[in-house]
């Protein structure tokens, strides 16, 4: 029989990992298609060259997510990198109301890829080389719980100092202090420490890091007024 407390964790725990399933979907879409992607690669090393993004093959704006070079130096980095990320965007929207984690979870997945494929359209027009990897998801995927970490972190309404201040107390003040710890280190590094931030060094793609990181932060922060417009033709069509 399981203890009272125990069964209520266990539910909430449930609960938290439905209302964050595209945050799931994101994570076993990456893992999955680049493990079967790394196999095929290693029985057919062209893949690798068939599937990346480049001028000579267009659809390699999706496929080259996938793609990965090397299984320690490259796979295996950029699953850790997305998984981690995707665990610190659940513990900073975890306190959020239902409806919102759940819209805002919605939101990680597809801007995160939305803004991996706008990159790689980018890399096309940009450059004549070629490109592959997940680490532009997975700085896409930090650009959005950037975004939203910055959001909750931020006091909503208050006209006076006063009710500034009440907005960081209680249960609630201690969500936006404890966002605000985690947003301000990684905008320390990206002010100070650009280099380390985008991982620059040999044969890193320091472009699609810097715009998907770039593109995802702008998607998520200005996710509501986006879907309110996406929204408006439809009232229209009901008048």
């Amino acid at each position: 029989m399981i203890p009272p407390k125990t069964g209520v964790r266990l539910e909430n725990l449930k609960k938290m990992l439905q209302d964050f399933s595209y945050v799931i979907y994101a994570n076993l879409i990456i893992l999955i298609s680049s493990s079967v992607l790394v196999l095929l690669s290693a029985l057919f090393p062209s893949l690798v060259v068939v599937l990346s993004d480049s001028r000579r093959t267009p659809w390699g704006l999706v496929t080259s997510i996938f793609v990965h070079g090397d299984f320690y130096r490259h796979f295996v980095p950029n699953m850790v990198m997305f998984m981690m990320v995707s665990l610190l965007f659940i513990l900073t929207n975890s306190s959020m109301a239902e409806d919102i984690r759940k819209k805002r979870s919605m939101v990680f997945l597809s801007v995160t890829f939305v803004s991996a494929i706008a990159v790689n359209i980018l890399w096309i027009v940009w450059s004549e080389g070629s490109a592959i990897g997940a680490s532009g998801a997975g700085f896409a995927a930090a650009g959005v719980t950037f975004g939203f970490t910055l959001q909750n972190s931020l006091p909503h309404g208050g006209k006076t100092v006063a009710e500034i201040r009440q907005q960081y107390r209680g249960k609630s003040g201690a969500l936006k202090i404890y966002n605000l710890i985690t947003f301000l280190p990684l905008f320390l590094l990206i002010v100070y420490f650009p280099d380390s931030f985008l991982g620059v060094g040999a044969g890193v793609n320091v472009f699609a890091h810097g715009f998907s990181f770039i593109i995802a932060f702008v998607g998520s922060y200005f996710y509501a007024p986006l879907r309110i417009f996406l929204q408006y033709p439809r009232r229209l069509m009901r008048l």
